[in-house]
């Protein structure tokens, strides 16, 4: 009996010795994801600075551009969020070594970035009308044409930048993304604050300058990015000999992206509802309803930038066939996702109304827009974070290869419970703005719920195949 103890005792110990040990992972994931960050705060950054030099000029401009922006944001992300297969697409090639398979799949992303563009700017032209086909306050719509339009110019060259920040990501060079950001967004706040004080004789002309300003320097973002591809080294392909596996990777970002991208545009769309919603019932409360959902967006890059990273280390460890490790670096990024979710709460609470004034100047500091700050901010920092711990475990599905899955808890936990929360808690009990943001974050919650116990599942089941079957 003791000699059985003995072997197996000596069996175990040697298998966990001959188990391969994990690298760390925490502090070169922190890493990626603040590069990552960094690359998507600055033209944020310089969001949040035109929208507050447009809401300072006039309110009721910042009101018809925040509902125009409310129309078409999701759009765009979830366009956006369609080229996040290239991660998935890009790391399988580069786990398996297979650079031919990689060159061809980015230059694929470049041609769906283009077909992508061209649709979000034809909607974006359009978005005028569909404010008024959804009831908003007529003037508000209107006021929204100019601005529609001015969008429209910038959408293309800017899922060009998305492509190519993914492909420096991969290759270990997301700083060439954080410059080319820094560069077309200092451009756009200055080209904006220059067109706010040369027409700032009629706000709404000035502001929609403003915003074409933006579109300008995404133009600018364009051709950084592809002097630093030609100069560097191009992704250099032969249609006559690669056209063909160029448009079967075409079809396969579509197969893998249109999932990731319905998910995303279910997500964008419960914030786009609460405008909507507010548009048409409460439309003096659209410039601080939408002051928190762009304080939301801002501040979504921190957990966007761990997205982005996550999916990288989980897919190269899948196909490198080692699911401890991959599993680990899920788990690291997951952590680090909660973390920040507790941050958010506490800031948007502590600082609500200052970070209200930061775009609204000092209207935020009148009784009813600070009373409705604190009200609302504390929700918004949750809804923030729910946001986050679903991003990263859509993008820890995705590294496995995953992308369908979370569209169905996001069709449930959006659609259904999110949206019919909003209209419940806001319109029929009369919650109003606090309404809108408790039924944000009910969906947002059931659905990190959902979506976190399904990406533990299926991290369970990849580590021990027989699960599975």
């Amino acid at each position: 009996m003791r000699q059985h103890d003995s072997a197996s005792a000596t069996a175990q110990a040697t298998a966990v010795s001959d188990r391969p040990s994990v690298k760390p992972v925490l502090m070169p994931m922190l890493s990626l994801s603040t590069k990552m960050t960094l690359a998507q705060s600055a033209p944020l950054l310089m969001s949040v600075v035109v929208a507050g030099l447009i809401a300072q000029k006039s309110s009721h401009s910042y009101a018809a551009y925040a509902l125009m922006a409310s129309f078409n944001m999701p759009i765009f992300i979830a366009a956006a969020s369609m080229l996040q297969a290239l991660y998935f697409l890009g790391g399988r090639a580069l786990g398996r070594g297979r650079d031919d398979d990689y060159r061809v799949a980015m230059v694929a992303g470049f041609f769906f970035s283009t077909v992508v563009g061209l649709v979000c700017s034809g909607l974006s032209v359009l978005s005028s009308q569909a404010l008024l086909l959804l009831g908003v306050d007529t003037e508000l719509a209107r006021a929204a044409y100019g601005f529609g339009i001015a969008n429209a110019v910038g959408l293309l060259p800017a899922l060009w930048v998305v492509v190519f920040r993914i492909h420096v990501s991969l290759r270990d060079r997301p700083g060439q993304a954080t410059g080319v950001y820094i560069l077309g967004s200092v451009c756009g706040a200055v080209l904006a604050a220059l067109s706010m004080r040369r027409w700032g004789g009629d706000p709404a002309y000035a502001s929609e300058m403003a915003i074409g300003a933006v579109s300008v320097s995404n133009w600018i973002m364009a051709a950084a990015a592809m002097g630093i591809l030609l100069v560097l080294k191009p992704l250099r392909f032969d249609w006559q000999v690669q056209g063909a596996r160029i448009r079967a990777a075409f079809a396969e970002v579509f197969a893998v992206g249109w999932p990731i991208g319905a998910v995303v545009l279910l997500d964008s769309l419960m914030l786009a509802f609460a405008a909507m919603v507010a548009g048409r019932y409460w439309p003096h409360a659209v410039p601080v309803h939408s002051v928190a959902a762009l304080w939301v967006t801002f501040a979504l890059v921190v957990p966007l930038g761990i997205s982005q990273a996550v999916v990288q280390y989980v897919a190269v460890a899948h196909a490198e066939g080692d699911p401890r490790a991959r599993n680990h670096n899920a788990g690291v990024a997951m952590a680090l996702t909660l973390v920040f979710t507790a941050i958010a709460v506490v800031v948007f609470t502590i600082a609500a109304v200052p970070m209200g004034a930061v775009i609204l100047g000092p209207l935020a500091y009148q009784a009813n827009e600070a009373a409705a700050l604190r009200q609302i901010m504390p929700w918004a920092g949750l809804v923030l974070g729910l946001q986050g711990v679903i991003l990263v475990a859509a993008a820890i599905l995705r590294g496995l290869g995953q992308t369908r899955a979370p569209f169905f808890q996001a069709l449930v936990g959006y659609g259904v419970v999110g949206n019919g929360g909003q209209w419940i808690l806001g319109v029929v009990l009369g919650g109003a703005l606090l309404g809108l943001w408790q039924g944000l974050a009910l969906g947002f919650g059931v659905t990190a719920v959902a979506l976190s116990w399904r990406c533990a599942r299926q991290l369970d089941a990849t580590r021990h195949p027989i699960l599975q079957d």
